[in-house]
């Protein structure tokens, strides 16, 4: 939430969604909002948006998705305040919310009937590569921890869910970026990145009690949203 070049009627449409939709549950991975503060707080003067309704929006949004959010991770916007005056304000958003909470790190297992699934959840991994969107992900997922599925956001790219082999523990991974809601990004041109942010894609994950996933390539989220529909009628 702040910037003006967000599409916030696609993210409002989003949200309702998942609120309304039985059995589906959305995952924050940071930067809420742009949180121009400290030395960039000029910046937040080119917005039309203040400090203050980035918060009230994050607020909502919070409060839409309430039971239906399971796992929150602060992104670096969102640490400015924590390190400039020790004020965890997505924290305290978050308190009394049935959630698992993490200013760098989330990690959880996923139970789903008799199957479960290891989960690692981070604003963003170190060690990332122009060549691959997944890289970082990948060398922690290979070498540190034997997790099933990691997660990241920071990067202004378009969303991604790669399979990759863990050889240690012989299995098949899930690395995942989620997307973005800007439809452009003067940042991601000045650090060298197009400005290509649309897509329609959205990184969601099927789970089935008997151990299956399913992973709808290049679906909507109302695609992946009817088939969560179908697979609970007829499971």
């Amino acid at each position: 939430w702040g910037a003006d070049d967000v599409d916030y009627e696609a993210l409002v449409d989003d949200t309702v969604k998942v609120r309304d939709s039985e059995g589906s549950y959305a995952f924050c991975l940071g930067d809420l909002g742009d949180n121009w503060v400290g030395n960039l707080g000029g910046l937040s003067a080119e917005q039309s948006i203040t400090i203050q309704q980035e918060k009230t929006c994050i607020e909502w949004w919070l409060e839409q998705l309430s039971g239906k959010l399971p796992v929150v991770v602060s992104g670096n916007h969102d640490n400015r305040t924590k390190y400039i005056a020790h004020v965890d304000y997505v924290q305290e958003m978050c308190r009394g919310m049935n959630l698992l909470y993490g200013t760098d790190m989330v990690k959880f297992k996923l139970q789903v009937g008799d199957a479960s699934w290891d989960w690692k959840c981070r604003h963003s991994f170190k060690g990332g590569s122009q060549w691959n969107e997944t890289h970082a992900m990948e060398k922690d997922g290979k070498l540190y921890d034997g997790w099933d599925f990691g997660a990241s956001g920071h990067f202004h790219k378009p969303t991604v869910i790669r399979p990759f082999y863990q050889q240690m523990f012989d299995k098949i991974c899930y690395a995942c970026n989620i997307g973005t809601y800007k439809q452009s990004d003067d940042f991601a041109v000045r650090i060298g990145y197009d400005d290509r942010q649309k897509t329609q894609y959205t990184a969601t994950i099927l789970y089935y009690p008997d151990g299956r996933i399913v992973i709808p390539s290049g679906a909507t989220l109302e695609d992946s949203l009817n088939m969560l529909k179908y697979a609970r009628k007829t499971f």
